[in-house]
């Protein structure tokens, strides 16, 4: 239904791809503009390029519900209506796991608090594909994407807010450190490649919430309160891996921004990542920047982001955590999707935007469903 409405509604669609980590992307980390950020225009004149929404693309992108204690897999191309007239993603749901109801875990059970962030990835340890996963409760797990069940599982003090696999198996936590971020935030570094499942090294991060692999630089791209830093991993792949700051590699808001909440990448712009803090920015691994500088910035910025799902041909799902009624500050009774269309008239890309409200679920970070890192 979705898609023959989006049929009608693009003329020009200009790169085809049935996966959405494979195609060529929208590039949104190259110029600004000042449109709408309800329907709005982008008015360059250099139209070779641009990409808009992609019918034949996958639209899959995982939530954490932290009301029901689960994870939750939406699919934006199975939704039962048009997104103009979509209320709610209760239609798009294509998976789900609920912590609360997991039979084979040893340590939910003490953890009273929903899920903080998940993950699609491939476990070369396992050799299965997985979803990783964390509490800020305490708890971090990777779980069976097939089977639902625990692979693994851990406590983690002091505030799980984000979880990273690595290529050969190994898992790393970031956790916030609480009311007490600058001196208790840390990353978690798990060698379970070596059958170990106790940690190796805790590294300090200050109020740390966002951790992501860079498969070309090979380093960990870490977010805490004032920005990204860099932290290589020595001993890869043995019993004492440890975790090491990198002092010549990441990037400072400088004061106009702080308490950053989550990086995830730009796919199909390799070393480029979205970065939420009180606003959405990108940071450039390359470049060692972080700007608010960006195309269609007006659609996708909004304040009090918490996390970024995001397709190569520009669409986007955000959580802004500024919805009235939801049980925290930090969470969301509210999606925000954007997405790109050609107008039929003229060459002119129009970008539109959609307030998803729920009553019976409740978000703080979401995932684009790709198990590449970039």
């Amino acid at each position: 239904m979705l898609k023959k409405l989006f049929a009608l509604l693009l003329c020009l669609v200009l790169a085809l791809s049935f996966v959405a980590c494979d195609t060529d992307p929208a590039d949104p980390t190259t110029d600004s503009d000042t449109d709408s950020a309800t329907s709005s225009t982008d008015t360059s004149e250099d139209k070779e390029g641009y990409v808009v929404f992609d019918y034949e693309m996958d639209h899959k992108f995982l939530a954490n519900d932290i009301k029901k204690g689960s994870v939750v897999l939406f699919d934006l191309d199975e939704c039962e209506m048009s997104w103009n007239e979509l209320p709610t993603l209760d239609s798009c749901v294509a998976w789900e796991w609920v912590a609360r109801d997991c039979k084979t875990c040893k340590y939910w059970t003490n953890i009273q608090s929903g899920i903080d962030d998940a993950k699609y990835r491939y476990s070369e340890y396992y050799k299965k594909d997985v979803i990783i996963a964390c509490s800020s409760g305490g708890w971090a797990g990777i779980i069976d994407y097939e089977t639902k069940e625990i692979l693994f599982e851990a406590l983690v003090p002091n505030g799980p807010h984000s979880i990273e696999l690595l290529p050969n198996g190994d898992l790393v936590v970031a956790s916030s450190g609480g009311d007490n971020w600058d001196t208790k935030g840390y990353l978690r570094y798990f060698p379970l490649s070596t059958g170990s499942t106790t940690h190796s090294d805790d590294l300090k991060v200050p109020s740390a919430h966002g951790v992501q692999w860079d498969p070309v630089q090979e380093v960990l791209w870490a977010l805490q309160y004032d920005g990204v830093i860099a932290v290589q991993i020595r001993n890869y792949g043995t019993k004492d891996a440890k975790l090491v700051k990198l002092s010549d590699m990441g990037a400072t808001f400088n004061g106009k921004d702080a308490s950053g909440h989550d990086l995830s990448p730009v796919y199909g712009q390799p070393g480029k990542y979205w970065v939420t803090a009180g606003r959405v920015w990108i940071f450039d691994s390359e470049t060692n920047t972080l700007t608010e500088n960006y195309k269609y910035r007006s659609g996708y910025n909004a304040s009090s982001v918490k996390g970024i799902a995001y397709f190569p041909d520009g669409t986007m799902v955000s959580t802004p955590s500024n919805s009235k009624g939801s049980t925290y500050e930090w969470s969301t009774l509210e999606m925000r999707l954007v997405y790109l269309e050609m107008s039929p008239r003229v060459e002119q890309v129009i970008v539109r935007t959609k307030t998803i409200k729920f009553t019976n679920r409740e978000f703080y970070k979401v995932h684009t469903f790709c198990k590449d890192y970039q």
